[in-house]
């Protein structure tokens, strides 16, 4: 969009600058990424350093992962990590420190995650996630509330996505009889209160 386009140079002319970080920066971002969750309330995921240490040594060794990192004057303010799976690629984790977010260091940290995933054979870019009733809004070209244009849903849409929902999950069991235990278990009335009623769950 337009907007994100001039944030984009606005960043970039006021000297904010991108580059891949390597392990050891990964304290880094652990500390901006839970300056975003506290900011959101929500709890860090992955909930240690340690846990974006394995996730590196996971999948860094065979290039699927990208750690980028913006800097403001040396410092950095943004972080955004990458994963790739075949053709797709998963702008997964991002972190910020609310001091900088003026100088929007997210859009060419964005740039760089999508760059990074054409150059590595990417063809789809997924968010991760959108709310509900957001995607089916969209999908009806119903106007969105103010809270979803403020969500971070919305902000994921600014760079060209566009919604898709999934189908809802499902239990298939091959044997009939199963499948028929099963049915009379999970849907009907009388199955869920028999199995609470022994369970006494």
């Amino acid at each position: 969009r337009r907007e994100t386009r001039a944030k984009l140079r606005k960043a970039i002319r006021q000297g904010v600058t991108i580059e891949e970080a390597k392990r050891q920066d990964l304290g880094i971002f652990f500390g901006l990424m839970v300056k975003t969750c506290q900011r959101q309330a929500v709890a860090p995921n992955p909930a240690s350093r340690n846990g974006l240490e394995s996730l590196w040594d996971a999948f860094h060794p065979t290039g699927q992962l990208r750690l980028g990192l913006a800097r403001y004057k040396g410092r950095p303010v943004s972080g955004a990590l990458s994963l790739r799976f075949g053709t797709r690629l998963s702008i997964w984790k991002k972190g910020s420190d609310p001091d900088f977010l003026h100088l929007h260091p997210m859009e060419p940290l964005y740039l760089d995650a999508l760059e990074w995933g054409c150059r590595t054979g990417a063809q789809y870019c997924d968010h991760g996630s959108l709310k509900q009733e957001t995607a089916e809004a969209l999908l009806a070209g119903n106007p969105l509330t103010d809270a979803m244009k403020g969500s971070r849903d919305f902000y994921n849409m600014r760079f060209g996505g566009y919604p898709a929902l999934l189908p809802e999950a499902r239990v298939w069991f091959h044997n009939p009889y199963l499948r028929g235990l099963y049915r009379f278990g999970a849907c009907s009335a009388l199955g869920s209160r028999l199995l609470r009623n022994r369970y006494r769950c």
